[in-house]
């Protein structure tokens, strides 16, 4: 009895050390909030980027090259403020962001390819919003206090089908929801910091001290090997444990009657919170639609239905893109689905995601940013002549 209430005081002693040190440690809060936490939903964009400091990181350096001030995949908003040029601000997740250095994120190519095929002078400018780990009112809260006073011409969102769709929980954003006292930091501070310690970091990211001129997309240090086989995205990221866990939970998007909880009429409903948000400013939205590897990888998909016990007619690869896309119709939003182009390029085969990772490597990156560059031309020359 002694052994057990010694035990008790032991893991309440823990708790709330843990609680105390994370008011004080931002870094311990990251690690130790409980996924569904409370979290005071931000009023600044000052409030926002301290509620993710390992997200936003003002010239950080991420593949070699400086985040701008605000710790976003960019340049300086104010090295882009060309007259006369056709805006764009790009709202999305890890996707938008680009897990590949600053010159070969998506948005980036598509920038320079949106440019060349509209004969733009002054040319097309993508401003990279992107915030790794974040949902649809996240890209509200971004676009309020970073988007806005860009003046944008134009919001292009990025929605990742392996997770957006059914990781959808309410109209609050993941920076908000209610407090869930019943779970413990101290147990969720020790699990993240054993995963930290064995798996490979996903993004790799400094923060060296700043010294005289800093500017967002200067080229810092080394960039690393880009090929699709070298020793930064050739190599499995996470563990293959791990990964059966991630693919585990992106099947659930595809399996058929997933959805008895209304998460998908949610998400679709914050979706037009979100192109409301952007109307009060006459701003349009468009859409691209980023495929899961599942949806690409013949020998990923088979492997996961196998894990699971599952047939092929259990689920549909397509089900979510062809409900976005049946949305965007009847509201009027333009929307590009990359998956068939994706499908095509790979022919069912590895090559455009990073081993055991959810993320494109380069080549997915160079192949997103080609099309949407080249479709996202087609839109501004359409919105030019009306």
């Amino acid at each position: 009895m002694l052994a057990l209430a010694a035990l008790f005081l032991s893991l309440f002693g823990a708790e709330a050390a843990v609680r105390v040190a994370s008011r004080f440690d931002s870094r311990i809060r990251v690690l130790a909030r409980p996924h569904g936490a409370h979290r005071r939903i931000p009023t600044s964009a000052a409030e926002l980027m301290e509620s993710r400091p390992d997200a936003l990181i003002p010239h950080g350096i991420s593949f070699g090259y400086r985040r701008n001030r605000f710790g976003f995949n960019d340049r300086e908003p104010e090295d882009e403020a060309q007259r006369g040029a056709f805006r764009v601000v790009g709202l999305g997740d890890s996707f938008a962001f680009g897990f590949v250095p600053y010159p070969r994120a998506y948005l980036t190519t598509a920038e320079a390819v949106a440019t060349l095929y509209t004969h733009a002078t002054p040319p097309v400018m993508i401003r990279n919003l992107g915030l790794a780990a974040a949902g649809l009112a996240d890209y509200r809260l971004v676009y309020r206090f970073f988007g806005r006073d860009l003046a944008p011409d134009l919001a292009l969102v990025t929605i990742y089908m392996g997770n957006d769709f059914l990781d959808f929980r309410g109209s609050g954003p993941s920076l908000g929801g209610e407090e869930q006292w019943f779970r413990s930091w101290f147990l969720t501070f020790v699990r993240r910091v054993r995963r930290v310690l064995k798996e490979e970091p996903r993004l790799p990211t400094t923060t060296e001290p700043v010294h005289g001129a800093v500017r967002g997309g200067q080229r810092v240090g080394p960039v690393p090997d880009l090929g699709d086989h070298g020793p930064m995205f050739g190599r499995k990221r996470v563990s293959d444990e791990a990964w059966v866990g991630v693919m585990r939970a992106e099947l659930g998007s595809f399996v058929i009657g997933a959805d008895e909880g209304g998460r998908a009429r949610g998400f679709l409903a914050e979706l037009g919170r979100l192109q409301a948000d952007l109307a009060v400013d006459a701003v349009p939205m468009v859409l691209v639609l980023a495929p899961s590897r599942l949806q690409i990888e013949v020998a990923e998909v088979d492997a996961a239905l196998a894990r699971e016990g599952l047939l092929g007619s259990d689920i549909d690869l397509d089900l979510p893109a062809r409900r976005i896309l049946a949305w965007a119709r009847a509201n009027d939003v333009p929307a590009l689905d990359l998956t068939p182009v994706f499908r095509e390029r790979s022919g069912g085969h590895p090559g455009l995601y990073v081993p055991n990772d959810t993320h494109w490597n380069v080549s997915g990156n160079d192949l997103a940013g080609l099309e949407v560059g080249r479709w996202l031309a087609g839109e501004v020359r359409s919105r030019a002549s009306r």
